[in-house]
């Protein structure tokens, strides 16, 4: 089993880092030798690291061409060899790669972290959603400590550029726009038929729900948004963007406490 586990070792030595100790384990014949064996399996792993780059990140791959994703996808796999079992999380780097080797072209960088949320959010938890009626059934009484958490599967991704836009543009197939300067907040999620969906947000909407997210209760979240509106306009505010959000599917708990 040692000698198993030191064989298996070296394997990963070679495809990581091209130690060749293990050359002397493998076998040649009259048709292929040692070292050609070895190329095949580092060839083989290196294009499965590539393949796992252009599925996860089509758009992105799309936007930047053939050529020039190839070449990221080389120096990406020799900056950042996959340290995980699944390659679900190869990648899950690539977004602050992109910022620091890339940084003369930021929306790249965007690209990949919003791709990622994306998938973030179609394979998070599965959690029952709050009830559509779940507001009706709550007593006048009960809204202040009312506590609602977040569905695992909802993220707030955070814009500078026109990155959506050029990610939905790319998505339909059409020509993108040119990237600007262009700060936006979006919620993402996966909705009751395991769609993931996002729209923008406003600064009071990503207030609320971020109150919401630091486990605050509503009456709490509320102060937070006489920075956005009178103190008059919070009430129909926050029933109509709470109605929205557990229409959604986005929130998925309640914690009704006294105070």
């Amino acid at each position: 089993m040692a000698d198993l586990q030191q064989r298996q070792a070296q394997m990963m030595a070679y495809l990581l880092h091209g130690d060749n100790q293990i050359a002397e384990h493998v076998t040649s014949n009259e048709r292929i030798d040692g070292n050609q064996r070895l190329e095949i399996y580092s060839n083989g792993y290196r294009l499965r690291l590539q393949e796992t780059l252009a599925v996860d990140h089509d758009v992105l791959a799309s936007y930047m061409g053939d050529e020039a994703f190839a070449s990221l996808c080389e120096r990406f796999i020799e900056a950042s060899p996959s340290r995980h079992k699944s390659l679900r999380h190869f990648a899950d780097t690539l977004p602050e790669f992109l910022a620091e080797r890339y940084g003369e072209y930021p929306q790249l960088a965007e690209l990949a972290a919003f791709e990622r949320a994306l998938m973030f959010s179609f394979d998070a938890e599965d959690k029952a959603p709050l009830p559509a009626d779940f507001l009706q059934r709550l007593a006048p009484e009960e809204w202040p400590a009312c506590e609602l958490s977040w569905h695992p599967s909802l993220h707030i991704f955070a814009s500078a550029y026109n990155t959506v836009p050029i990610w939905q543009s790319l998505k339909q197939e059409q020509v993108p726009p040119a990237p600007v300067e262009q700060k936006s907040l979006w919620a993402i999620w996966r909705n009751a038929e395991r769609l993931t969906q996002f729209r923008s947000l406003q600064g009071s909407e990503h207030s609320l729900l971020r109150a919401l997210a630091n486990g605050e209760n509503l009456s709490h979240a509320c102060e937070h948004l006489l920075d956005f509106m009178p103190e008059e306009e919070i009430p129909g505010f926050l029933q109509s963007s709470l109605q929205g959000y557990i229409a959604s599917g986005m929130l998925c708990a309640a914690t009704k406490r006294n105070i």
